[in-house]
């Protein structure tokens, strides 16, 4: 069946969409249900009848705060409906991701033009992902990190030895500082990989522990500040939160020049807050604005993956140090 620019109507549109295998899904412009197929339904666990009755968002039970749909239509059908990959929940509490995407938009025998999406289980596949990135962090950090930290030693042994003229010594000197460098990129990109010790200490924890490792080895002091009572977030939500503070710590050594970091994680009401930030050299914005969209390829992961929970990431450069700061629904 095309789907771009399609025209049924609809006793042939309803007998389409129930053959197919894939999701479908068609939405008014303030995002309620018009029509579901049997595939949607079945990844939801809710009825045809349960999801035609809702709105996109209430029903799903997303991850992610319910938009304002009414304040959001003249937004382009992608940003409204929610295309791209998202995490759901089911009707029985299980999650689920989900990939969808604008096929086209229906006008004929239509009320008001509405909008028509492909939906896919992609739940496999991120799981798969997953295990990838936790076999390619462990590799990194078992073999990789430990044979950087032999040659680091081996280095700190040549450059002490005796009767080494003083051009070599300085090469040998040259070659510890950029291994030490490289040790700490390769743990740094372990712990953005697959960040372990979340999974048996917790959030505060594992950011206590990493902030005390990164302080060791940068020499950048690192001041953490968590409430009293952490609230319980899941998995996936821990896990991105923690690579927020290991991205941004590393930018901090790496670009900021700054002697000292602060990590401030706060709860409010209906979201939590998490801030990193530095107090280095910082860059002048360009405008009166001072929030800015930074480009880099480490902001822009961490953006794609605060998106994924419904959450938008800011960097403010200020004269006095820059601040990278998340806020995620609850």
């Amino acid at each position: 069946m095309p789907l771009s620019g399609c025209v049924l109507d609809g006793r042939r549109f309803q007998t389409a969409l129930q053959n197919l295998g894939i999701g479908l899904v068609v939405t008014d412009s303030h995002g309620n249900f018009v029509a579901v197929n049997r595939a949607f339904s079945r990844m939801t666990g809710y009825s045809e009848e349960e999801l035609r009755s809702e709105k996109w968002c209430s029903i799903m039970r997303t991850e992610i705060e319910e938009p304002d749909f009414d304040a959001t239509r003249q937004r382009s059908v992608d940003e409204v409906a929610g295309s791209g990959e998202k995490k759901y929940r089911r009707k029985d509490g299980e999650a689920i991701w989900l990939r969808m995407a604008s096929a086209c938009t229906l006008r004929e025998n239509f009320p008001e033009p509405c909008n028509l999406f492909i939906v896919e289980d992609i739940t496999d596949r991120k799981e798969a992902e997953e295990g990838e990135r936790r076999r390619i962090a462990r590799e990194l950090h078992d073999t990789t990190g430990q044979s950087l930290v032999a040659l680091t030693v081996m280095l700190s042994l040549a450059g002490k030895k005796r009767g080494v003229d003083p051009a070599s010594q300085d090469a040998v000197a040259e070659c510890l500082a950029l291994a030490k460098q490289v040790e700490n990129e390769v743990r740094t990109l372990s712990f953005l990989l697959y960040p372990a010790p979340l999974d048996h200490l917790g959030l505060a924890d594992a950011l206590r522990q990493y902030a005390r490792g990164f302080s060791n080895r940068s020499g950048i002091k690192v001041a953490l500040r968590l409430p009293k009572r952490m609230p319980a977030l899941e998995r996936d939500i821990t896990s991105a939160l923690f690579r927020v503070v290991v991205e941004s710590l590393h930018n901090v050594w790496r670009h900021s020049g700054s002697g000292k970091a602060t990590i401030s994680f706060g709860v409010k009401r209906t979201c939590v807050v998490l801030q990193v930030r530095d107090f280095g050299s910082g860059t002048k914005p360009p405008s009166a604005s001072k929030r800015v969209r930074a480009a880099g390829l480490g902001i822009r992961s961490m953006r794609d993956r605060m998106r994924q929970l419904g959450a938008d990431l800011d960097v403010e450069l200020q004269d006095t140090g820059t601040v990278v700061r998340v806020c995620v629904p609850l």
